[in-house]
């Protein structure tokens, strides 16, 4: 079986460091299966104005922390075109990207600027739970993972890596040929994608 290999999106807020538990019984999960995984986590990256801390600090939510004074810095290159460059060298058959709300609009800017790779890509996390029909209408998401993702998502790279049927994935929402595919039914999604 030809090897199949998965990039994972850690979406996350400039410089909050918590990596959430999701991306590692991810990545676990599907190396388990044989899949090779990486990681493009986004927190290390200048994203906003100032980080999460900062705001805290401001609304006096939290004692003011100097990053610099134990070596933490932001990444100053351009978020965006250095996940082009992951992509391109990485060539992953498939694109996983894990948000929630507050940086769906950064992930949703990776995803397209790779739509041209013509990668499949797919979006999970709190936010896709709980909204996957605005995430669906996106041209550059083919698929939504709602809820638990280890299961549906390794049932779905197996699936993928052997060529098999996609459409009757517990958990997942696939658009394919303007259809939306997920347990309940199929849908039209012509005015959506």
């Amino acid at each position: 079986m030809k090897d199949f290999k998965v990039l994972l999106i850690n979406c996350n807020t400039m410089l909050d460091t918590l990596v959430t538990a999701g991306i590692g019984i991810l990545s676990a999960s599907l190396k388990n299966t044989g899949c090779d995984v990486r990681l493009f986590d986004t927190t290390f990256f200048r994203t906003a104005e100032r980080t999460g801390d900062e705001a805290r600090t401001a609304a006096l939510q939290v004692k003011k922390t100097n990053f610099k004074e134990f070596g933490i810095e932001p990444d100053e290159g351009d978020v965006v075109e250095e996940f082009v460059k992951v992509v391109e060298s990485y060539k992953p058959d498939l694109i996983g990207l894990s948000c929630i709300e507050v940086t769906w609009p950064l992930g949703l800017e990776l995803l397209k600027a790779v739509r041209h790779t013509g990668i499949p890509t797919i979006v999970g996390g709190a936010y896709a739970t709980f909204g996957a029909d605005i995430i669906i209408r996106q041209p550059a998401v083919d698929m939504v993972c709602i809820g638990e993702g280890e299961q549906a998502l390794t049932e779905l790279c197996q699936k993928m890596r052997a060529g098999e049927d996609i459409t009757a994935i517990h958990n997942i929402w696939i658009k394919q040929n303007h259809l939306l595919y997920t347990r309940i039914g199929i849908f039209t999604t012509s005015g959506a994608s």
